[in-house]
């Protein structure tokens, strides 16, 4: 069993340093410092499952970055987006196949018997500092000073100010709403608002506006059930609780890819519609969506940076993720072209684990169907 982990172990810091090695051959220096802040690497079985060409069925994996807690901040959804197509495909050279997520958790610190003990004076000490602070820089019913509110509500990262800033601007954010508006496709999709917001958010814990209500859930059952025609149909984009039109990206970003997604949306028309309507507003912010892989034969859409892989379709990444036989057929640019995967450099004397080719098809006819002709 020691010898097992032992060897996991050591593939997943091969991993790392491989994809390392090959961003600082892209000269991406930002992305090859996060990757040195990993203290560890691990790989978890996800819920969401797939079936191949065999029709086996099997679930995706996601890789697992353990991280300091006051470095934890800097792995944005951006950083992470710009990490996994190229994580994603060294593990699968190294034996770890379906990698097609990245989480970030809290890597736990050693800690001794008497922890207890060194902790409560800790936390004296702490204490008499913000009551010192408290009494210096403010009266008794103002708010905290900044440093005090950073101890008192959460971290202060030791590399604060290197935080990835939001970059999808008000300008797009505006024209966005109005082209999704204008489309008149339904932003919740086959599913009601309710049932969609639900996905996203805990409507039972959100407040309401409307006083009669204790909740976000009964305003919205109110004047979008019962009173259909108290709110407008983009009344979402508008309203300050669910923060789209000013909030954080990756509140925006994760709403719309909710919209695209296959259990929300059953209609490939729309589902093409709105991909022409998001990428077009999200490409001079840096963003595109495309297929990172399927749910029962159905691409389920995802958010990655633009372009998504160094000159690769998005179809082809698709299957390049997905480890599908790889077409003659796929197309970049005007060109009908097979999809290569980058070498791996090695950084140990360790020889990586041999991964079997995929059979390719034979075939020289383009996809069919609405959405595979799409991604052309």
């Amino acid at each position: 069993m020691e010898d097992w982990k032992q060897q996991e172990q050591a593939t997943a810091e091969r991993i790392l340093g491989q994809t390392a090695a090959l961003l600082r051959q892209r000269e991406d220096s930002d992305a090859v410092e996060l990757l040195v802040l990993v203290r560890r690497l691990g790989f978890e079985q996800t819920s969401d499952g797939f079936v191949d060409e065999t029709n086996w069925h099997d679930y995706y994996w996601a890789a697992v970055f353990f991280v300091e807690e006051r470095d934890r901040e800097r792995f944005t959804d951006a950083a992470l987006l710009n990490l996994q197509p190229l994580l994603t495909e060294v593990a699968s050279q190294n034996g770890r196949h379906d990698v097609d997520r990245i989480y970030v958790k809290p890597f736990l610190p050693e800690v001794d018997s008497d922890w207890r003990h060194s902790f409560a004076d800790t936390a004296i000490g702490t204490d008499r500092t913000l009551a010192a602070e408290g009494e210096e820089n403010q009266g008794p019913n103002r708010v905290a000073p900044e440093a005090v509110q950073a101890r008192t509500q959460g971290y202060r990262t030791a590399h604060e100010g290197t935080a990835e800033p939001d970059r999808v601007t008000a300008v797009t954010r505006q024209r966005l709403f109005s082209a999704l508006a204008d489309s008149g496709v339904a932003w919740s999709g086959s599913l009601d608002e309710v049932a969609f917001l639900s996905r996203l958010y805990d409507l039972d814990r959100m407040e309401s506006s409307d006083s009669r209500f204790a909740t976000a859930k009964g305003d919205i059952i109110q004047h979008r059930y019962n009173n259909p025609d108290d709110w407008d149909d983009d009344w979402i984009f508008r309203d300050s609780r669910f923060q789209l039109d000013q909030g954080p990206d990756d509140v925006l970003l994760r709403f719309l890819e909710q919209m695209v997604h296959p259990e929300v949306r059953t209609d490939d028309n729309e589902t093409e519609q709105l991909l022409d309507v998001l990428n077009s507003a999200l490409a001079p912010d840096g963003f595109r969506f495309s297929p990172a892989n399927t749910i029962s034969g159905f691409p389920v859409i995802r958010l990655g940076a633009y372009p998504a892989y160094s000159g690769v379709c998005p179809l082809a990444l698709a299957r390049l993720l997905l480890r599908r036989p790889h077409p003659s057929w796929v197309r970049t640019d005007t060109t009908w072209c097979e999809v290569r995967r980058p070498a791996i450099p090695r950084h140990t004397t360790a020889a990586p684990t041999p991964c079997p080719e995929a059979p390719r098809q034979t075939s020289s006819k383009p996809p069919t169907g609405k959405l595979a002709s799409r991604w052309r």
